[in-house]
């Protein structure tokens, strides 16, 4: 995070603490100024850059207070203090002086004579304070007040409100009615009902200076229109039409209130958010463009316009980010591979550090902050850093190398062994009768030709030298496989799902009978295939023989351990370098859900426990018991599982050798990491479990995988004389060998 603040020249500078909840802020466009109000309706203003509170509004109303005001005094709790009515209920606050006009002007960098003028003919200096019954403008060099009362507005409580250009502010009100004010004249200039429902969220907007000024309003019901401002009447220009399943509904959002909405000024495209949808509109038409599903379970509070092609959304609940690389481990130590490898991974992090490339997430106060990227293709949201074009082409599968800037793709490919390619359809559908027609546009997506074969490619990164990636490049076609169907990473080897044939039978039963022979055919196992890309030839070179099918396949670090998952037992291979053979050590009956290598050491979830296998040992290989499921698990324990046991304490065998059982949090999960000799899991509900890895025997094996052996030598110490520590210590003892060995 410190290179990524460096590489964005980004400096903290301090933090303002108050003793209750920030409800609402607005920071000056130019001046080093942030006006805020707690909780208990304290307003401050701050100068960031003296670091001082300059003005603080209590008890005393702020139409009677006559002091000066300027970003030049310090803050004085006795002779500085302006306040509020006990009973005004802040909803929002805006700067608004000559500063604050200026960034309303479409193009901020050329102004015309005209816009010159009236920027340069403003003469307030207001901080607006939006109530629900009254407005009150503070002029911060005059240090009076100017209030429009509740009675004013109709006795109709306040919403939300808008500044439109250097004449006139709209209001919002809980009826469905639109105000229009003229700061001028000091009036309400017109009124508009749209709505029977309350208005929820306002934007206004120009398209440029000669453009009419307009005004996008949402309603509590989901609905959505846009107005313009200088029009005297009660129809919107247009309204915002939501399509669903090739139907056009009657209104925006499905009948969702609007939670947040931002507005692209350059693009003339509107985000809004809503329980289930974040879509992007046509500012300028009132047309759907892009609809992405939300994230269940998630709160979204508010959303920001960074770029282009990027928006910034701030979550209120967890949510987990699957990143298919994992090179580091979250307290910073590197997996246990060679020095040669490791240098080349630190190479690589410095380099993805120097172009952001990596993912971060921040939480703080039970916030998530993180980068989605807006995918004109996908119908949901996807987290990436940077993205390019690789082809215009249809991919069925991608898998990422572990270590390389390099990835492998299916791609099916017609009769004339040709990428396919997408299009997409539109067609108009009319709906209704002769008077009352409505037309809309269904847009589907179809594939150039039929599909002919598939093939496997497989794309490299390439340096440019200005630490940034060109365009992908192939280094490897092969059209050879019968019909590949599924691919697996996750290593230094891929490996394929192809069609089985009769040689293949033979190699994987080794010279089986007739019988089997045909069972196998009946049953149409595929195969399974590893192969090892040879970059320099752009040839690959098959690794070992074909093995049937698996549903998962898992690589240890060092590349010298596979798990191949079935439905009801895996299998465990070792990896000969040697003699470029897959050799099979052993079969468990274990069905394997998830599964995770940490160095040689394998955990792995099953449908009633969660597992270590230790592979690392000549006699045999070990596996033990970590916990167990929990159907119904209470919810303040999900995050505390050091006192939660597998059942009555009395009825718990504590032997010194496996670890105490302990309980997982309920439903599916999967594993995140290891830190800090705790095994982190993740269920479908989001919730973290975390399963303690201390036993002196699970440290043991985890120092024997970075080679501490000093610490494995005191840690037996600690182990019992039970028999199962009996059935070991043969084990345990060679190793003990090995280690006073490589001390001496």
């Amino acid at each position: 995070m410190q290179q990524l603040i460096k590489s964005k020249q980004v400096q903290y500078n301090f933090s303002i603490r108050t003793s209750c909840k920030i409800k609402i802020f607005d920071h000056h466009p130019n001046k080093p100024w942030i006006c805020y109000s707690t909780s208990n309706n304290v307003i401050q203003v701050w100068d960031y850059n003296q670091k001082t509170c300059i003005k603080t509004f209590n008890e005393v109303e702020l139409e009677n207070n006559n002091q000066n005001f300027s970003s030049n005094q310090s803050y004085d709790g006795n002779n500085n203090t302006i306040d509020l009515q006990k009973n005004f209920d802040l909803k929002s606050i805006k700067f608004f002086d000559k500063n604050v006009l200026f960034w309303l002007f479409p193009n901020c960098n050329q102004k015309s004579q005209e816009e010159e003028e009236i920027i340069n003919n403003f003469k307030r200096n207001w901080i607006i304070f939006q109530g629900d019954q009254k407005v009150i403008f503070y002029d911060y060099v005059t240090d009076k007040a100017k209030v429009i009362s509740f009675a004013e507005f109709e006795y109709k409580n306040i919403k939300c409100f808008e500044i439109i250009d250097h004449q006139y502010l709209t209001f919002a009100c809980t009826d469905g009615s639109i105000k229009i004010f003229d700061i001028i004249n000091w009036t309400f200039a017109k009124s508009m009902k749209w709505n029977q429902r309350s208005i929820s969220k306002m934007i206004s907007h120009k398209q440029n200076e000669g453009n009419r000024p307009r005004l996008i309003v949402s309603a509590s019901d989901g609905s959505l229109a846009c107005w313009n401002v200088d029009t005297n009447t009660d129809v919107p220009a247009f309204k915002f039409l939501m399509t669903k399943k090739g139907k056009q509904l009657l209104n925006a959002n499905d009948g969702q209130d609007i939670l947040c909405m931002c507005l692209d000024p350059y693009n003339h495209k509107l985000i809004t958010v809503t329980e289930d949808y974040i879509t992007v509109w046509s500012a300028l038409a009132g047309t759907e463009i892009q609809r992405f599903k939300n994230s269940k379970g998630s709160s979204i509070k508010e959303i920001h316009l960074l770029n282009h092609h990027t928006f910034n959304v701030k979550f209120t609940s967890n949510l987990t980010v699957d990143q298919t690389k994992d090179f580091v481990r979250s307290n910073g130590e590197h997996k246990f591979i060679s020095p040669e490898l490791k240098e080349k991974l630190k190479i690589y992090e410095q380099q993805q550090s120097s172009i952001i490339n990596f993912l971060y997430l921040s939480v703080q106060n039970q916030e998530l902050y993180c980068n989605l990227f807006d995918s004109s293709k996908e119908e949901s949201l996807h987290f990436l850093s940077e993205a390019k074009k690789v082809y215009d082409g249809v991919g069925v599968q991608i898998v990422w190398h572990q270590y390389l800037d390099e990835f492998a793709v299916l791609c099916p490919l017609d009769n004339k062994n040709q990428f396919l390619k997408i299009f997409e359809r539109k067609e108009t559908i009319s709906t209704g009768s002769f008077f009352s027609k409505k037309s809309f546009s269904k847009y589907t997506v179809d594939l150039s030709e039929k599909i002919s074969k598939m093939t496997l490619c497989v794309y490299s990164f390439e340096e440019n030298g200005e630490n940034n990636f060109e365009q992908p490049k192939v280094i490897l076609i092969n059209d050879r496989f019968l019909n590949p169907t599924q691919l697996f990473g996750n290593g230094e080897n891929y490996c394929v799902v192809d069609l089985t044939l009769d040689p293949d039978i033979k190699e994987m039963l080794k010279n089986p009978s007739a019988r089997k022979q045909e069972a196998f055919r009946m049953h149409k196992f595929n195969k399974g295939e590893f192969f090892d890309v040879d970059r320099e030839y752009k040839t690959y070179k098959k690794i070992g023989g074909s093995i049937i099918a698996p549903l998962n396949v898992f690589w240890s670090q060092s590349n010298q351990i596979c798990i191949c998952s079935y439905s009801n037992f895996f299998s465990l291979f070792k990896f000969d370098k040697e003699q470029n053979q897959m050799q099979l050590q052993k079969v468990h009956n274990y069905t394997i859900l998830d599964g995770y290598f940490w160095e040689n050491l394998f955990f792995f979830i099953t449908e009633n426990s969660v597992n270590l296998l230790v592979t690392d040992f000549i006699k045999d290989d070990i596996i033990l018991e970590l916990a167990t499921i929990e159907i119904k698990l209470k919810k303040e324990f999900i995050f505390d599982f050091n006192e939660i046991f597998g059942g009555k304490e009395e009825d718990i065998i504590y032997d010194n050798i496996y670890p105490e059982q302990q309980k997982k949090p309920p439903g599916q999960s999967k594993i995140l990491t290891i830190y800090d000799f705790k095994l982190v899991l993740i269920n479908q509900n989001n919730e973290l479990g975390f399963i303690y890895l201390e036993h002196p025997f699970i440290k043991f094996c985890m120092y024997l995988q970075h080679q501490k052996y000093d610490n494995c030598l005191q840690i037996t110490n600690q182990f019992d004389p039970t028999p199962l520590v009996e059935n070991w210590m043969d084990i345990i003892t060679m190793h003990l060998q090995l280690i006073n060995q490589a001390e001496h």
